[in-house]
């Protein structure tokens, strides 16, 4: 079975529960779901985490209960639930840093931890499809998987 490569004007049909996309940045597909996501994207991109306030912490103290920051890194992949904006189920924004192989790696194991639903993967990069096979060889697995091309014309 060959690699499924969605044309640029079949990218936002349905077909896939899970898309996954390069940061803003790296992506005007990204800039085009974070529009239709009400840009929820954006908006995390700044997110800082609230601090306990001082009388929360006091009382925390005072009850001998401890709190644990959450800590992310800054490349952590962002999901989100978009069944009621897009034609999938969850999209996950994914930190592209212009090292395929490891976007890739990263994707198969977010895709794995979620059991494999159809994803759909928008390229940030005009690659080979020689580099798509290398991490999908899977025969069985290659149905699950399509692929949209980086949109070289709109990155300005």
């Amino acid at each position: 079975m060959a690699i499924q490569i969605h044309s640029k004007a079949g990218a936002f049909s349905p077909g896939s529960n899970l898309w996954v996309l390069p940061q803003l940045k790296q992506s005007n597909w990204t800039k085009t779901v974070d529009w239709y996501l009400n840009f929820q994207v954006s908006r995390m991109s700044g997110h800082k985490a609230v601090e306990l306030s001082e009388p929360i912490r006091h009382i925390m103290e005072q009850s001998e209960h401890t709190y644990i920051e959450p800590k992310l890194t800054e490349d952590a992949p962002l999901l989100i639930a978009s069944a009621n904006r897009l034609p999938n189920s969850q999209t996950v924004v994914l930190q592209f840093d212009g090292k395929i192989d490891d976007w890739f790696k990263r994707i198969k194991l977010i895709w794995y931890k979620l059991n494999r639903p159809r994803m759909r993967i928008f390229l940030p990069t005009a690659i080979k499809e020689s580099e798509i096979i290398r991490y999908w060889p899977n025969m069985e697995e290659q149905h699950l998987v399509t692929f949209v091309p980086f949109d070289s014309e709109a990155i300005r």
